[in-house]
């Protein structure tokens, strides 16, 4: 029972954000996705990622280029591809290293 009153009150918000928003020019529109978008860009992880890990940061940088050129699904599917070909260098690759006694 409870679902068609919050379909309902879905709807209402819905035309409400469409009558507030009708009246905004294009530009305005766009300018406001871009500074919501800009937030979602961690540049301390990215140089985070560049200090600590190389391999990740590069994965990282195709990634975002991926998504924001050829569209989300296809920018992941790369990324996963590219993460998949990362993980079978690096197990292919063991370390090594050798515990050994001072004596």
């Amino acid at each position: 029972m409870g679902r068609p009153d919050c379909r309902r009150a879905h709807d209402h918000l819905l035309a409400l954000l469409h009558a507030a928003a009708a009246p905004l020019p294009t530009a305005a529109l766009g300018a406001i996705i871009i500074v919501a978008s800009l937030g979602l860009i961690d540049l301390p992880a990215f140089r985070f990622l560049r200090q600590v890990r190389r391999a990740e940061f590069w994965l990282a940088i195709v990634t975002a280029f991926g998504v924001l050129t050829v569209g989300v699904l296809q920018g992941i599917l790369v990324a996963v591809m590219l993460s998949l070909v990362n993980i079978i260098y690096h197990i292919s690759r063991p370390h090594d290293a050798l515990w050994m006694r001072s004596m």
